[in-house]
């Protein structure tokens, strides 16, 4: 199977704010995107937990997302009657965004981001 038969998989596109429609009160959420970040290069993984998701991850989306996942998931902790137990932020450092062949560095870290999403619900 692709993921462990504890895990389920939701795909929530560019909006954060649908995981308020699809939690269902898991105690641990494992949330995985592609990140612009000019620290890391590209194909890097970058793993945030708990508080550092909110601390680290600052910055405001402007093109597909509203808000960026940080910034959303801060909104909803505080709207939302349940939240997590436990977060987890999983990104894929690419470089550019839009249409067109994935880079051998990213597609390799989709598998290494594949890879930790395996040993956290294991």
């Amino acid at each position: 199977p692709l993921f462990s038969q504890n895990a389920r998989l939701v795909y929530l596109g560019t909006d954060i704010f649908r995981f308020s429609n699809a939690y269902r009160g898991e105690p641990v959420v494992i949330v995985v995107d592609a990140v612009y970040s000019k620290r890391h290069a590209a194909g890097a993984i970058i793993h945030f937990t708990d508080e550092e998701v909110f601390s680290e991850l600052t910055d405001v989306a402007t093109d597909a997302h509203m808000l960026g996942v940080g910034e959303g998931l801060k909104v909803l902790r505080k709207v939302m009657p349940r939240f997590p137990d436990e977060l987890h932020f999983i990104g894929v450092s690419c470089k550019q965004f839009g249409h067109g062949e994935m880079s051998h560095e990213v597609k390799q870290g989709i598998e290494k981001a594949v890879a930790l999403v395996h040993d956290l619900t294991d």
